[in-house]
């Protein structure tokens, strides 16, 4: 998670190849890691949710909204509900710059509902 952590720092300071090369590194380590199932999903929806936001920032719509839905189906697997609603939200977000209406409200709705549950648990 360090490693991922270290690509997200990157990625908020505007080094982005370096983000690249830390998200790629802490990617390989969760892929290949010994730790318990969930745990590497969980290592894995941050660095595949980090991946979609490096792409929006290089302009990579496509390429982030795959890494989004990529992360999104991890998180199902795990229940991790706040981080799924922000990552729907980010989904919608992407749907609507590609101009998919229809998508971006059944993402933005389902995340609303979520942090709903969330917020009321």
């Amino acid at each position: 998670m360090t490693i991922n952590n270290i690509g997200r720092d990157y990625l908020c300071s505007g080094k982005l190849k370096d983000a690249l090369k830390y998200l790629e590194k802490a990617e390989n380590i969760a892929k290949n890691s010994r730790i318990e199932q969930g745990l590497i999903e969980r290592v894995l929806v941050h660095v595949y949710t980090n991946f979609a936001v490096l792409n929006i920032q290089l302009n990579q719509l496509p390429k982030a909204l795959s890494y989004a839905l990529k992360a999104d189906s991890l998180n199902q697997t795990i229940d991790f509900k706040k981080v799924r609603a922000v990552n729907l939200n980010t989904i919608g977000s992407l749907y609507f710059f590609t101009q998919d209406n229809k998508n971006a409200l059944k993402y933005w709705s389902t995340s609303k509902k979520l942090f709903y549950q969330f917020n009321n648990t």
